[in-house]
């Protein structure tokens, strides 16, 4: 065999090796998590509970009213959560395992402030309202009418209408941009329209309305969830794939912007074999990244801090059935 010719081999064999790898990448992790997290979750399991990280104890979650195949999803406003079941919505306090019904709806997203939610709801035939509930189940806003085309929209923790192209803030209804495809993130002043696939990412100034290309920095082919930090400095974008083929797994690929320096950080350990529909990524309060879902068939639980070069997978059993959401909360133990 010539030298021409063992050179070609030697590319079509790495092709051959690079493409195998992106259809199955390995479970998610493989380092394990030995130490305390002090976190709990959480779950919107059929029941709903509360899952300790570190015990593997689960606490069904009193006061809410599920029946046979009931769909359950978690939403965090401020430091609690809001659980949302089969169109009714219940309050849970930071460290409680009871709730406390404050209304009815089919859509939901965080207000500004961490003590309530927008509610989109029906009230009549053809006819929607919003409606601004505060945990204790105060409606503090009169209800207005809104198109029932409109959807209500939790961009990465910041309540946005989107009607058309139309981008629109619930408290006045002021435009905050026009996006063809929707929005994926509001954080302060910037917002993250719905990208296309591998097209840029387009970061939009809202106060100047000047605009900023990002490269699409992940092999994976659709855009998934957009996690502002709790310091606000950072950004986490995941992306993914589904099955395409009977012979490739699904997979996430998780990655941080700086909002700073605008530049990209693949986090270790991606992408990984993730079922992106049973499965989410959410945020710590003190920082870390958790990952909660199915890699590999085994439900997991992964967390990375930011400076780690590995990210840690603990194999836990939450007991319940899936309630059709990859939602969760993460709350400090004790707190």
């Amino acid at each position: 065999m010539t030298r021409r010719s063992l050179l070609l081999l030697a590319i079509f064999l790495l092709a051959a090796t690079s493409k195998a790898a992106l259809s199955n990448p390995p479970p998610l992790g493989s380092a394990p998590l030995t130490e305390p997290t002090g976190l709990h979750l959480v779950v919107p399991m059929d029941p709903p509970l509360v899952f300790d990280l570190d015990s593997g104890r689960a606490t069904r979650i009193r006061g809410v009213r599920t029946r046979q195949h009931s769909a359950v999803s978690a939403l965090a406003v401020g430091d609690d959560a809001v659980l949302w079941v089969d169109a009714k919505l219940y309050s849970v306090r930071r460290g409680s395992t009871s709730a406390k019904s404050i209304g009815a709806g089919w859509e939901i997203a965080p207000a500004t402030g961490g003590d309530a939610v927008w509610v989109k709801s029906s009230s009549a035939a053809r006819s929607c309202v919003l409606r601004r509930i505060r945990l204790d189940g105060r409606v503090t806003r009169q209800p207005r009418r809104i198109d029932c085309s409109a959807r209500l929209r939790n961009a990465g923790g910041t309540a946005a209408i989107v009607h058309g192209g139309r981008i629109s803030e619930p408290l006045t209804g002021r435009t905050l941009l026009r996006a063809k495809n929707g929005i994926w993130a509001i954080f302060g002043t910037q917002a993250l329209p719905e990208p296309r696939s591998h097209r840029p990412l387009i970061l939009t100034d809202l106060s100047t309305g000047q605009h900023r290309s990002l490269p699409w920095p992940s092999v994976a082919d659709i855009r998934d969830e957009a996690l502002p930090s709790p310091s606000g400095r950072t950004l986490a974008l995941s992306f993914g794939r589904f099955i395409t083929n009977d012979d490739e797994v699904q997979f996430t690929d998780a990655w941080l912007l700086d909002l700073g320096t605008l530049g990209f950080t693949h986090l270790p350990d991606m992408p990984a074999e993730f079922e992106l529909k049973r499965s989410g990524m959410e945020w710590s309060p003190d920082g870390r990244l958790v990952w909660l879902g199915w890699s590999a068939g085994r439900r997991v639980a992964a967390l990375w801090k930011p400076g780690d070069d590995r990210i840690r997978v603990r194999e836990v059993r939450i007991p319940g059935r899936d309630a059709g959401s990859d939602s969760f909360v993460v709350w400090p133990a004790g707190a």
